[in-house]
């Protein structure tokens, strides 16, 4: 079931209802893929389809992946921000890092 273009629709979709067409253009993907991938989230319940007028939208499940991204958002934000941070470190700090590694012996050997 999981897949990443099927974790960056269900993202894509947390901020508003879509249709095929702007998921294809939004996430770069073709739209033959992107039908697919909708018609298997919409089977597992992680999507609802809403038809207006001649369009159909794509939403998320309010009831079950609404919530669970929202517990998902809490854990990250609880247990997950010192690896963003690292993550996002200045290069300068990361090539520092990269000083502890034993890079002499390596060309010791290559000799």
């Amino acid at each position: 079931m999981v897949s990443e273009p099927r974790l960056k629709i269900i993202n894509l979709l947390r901020h508003a209802k879509k249709n095929v067409s702007e998921i294809v253009n939004e996430l770069n993907m073709d739209q033959t893929s992107v039908s697919h991938d909708l018609a298997r989230l919409k089977r597992c319940g992680f999507v609802k389809c809403i038809s207006e007028g001649k369009y159909r939208y794509y939403i998320l499940n309010e009831e079950t992946i609404r919530p669970l991204m929202s517990l998902i958002d809490k854990h990250m934000n609880a247990y997950c921000v010192h690896i963003l941070r690292e993550e996002n470190e200045p290069l300068e700090r990361q090539a520092k890092n990269l000083s502890v590694l034993k890079v002499p012996k390596i060309i010791k050997n290559i000799k």
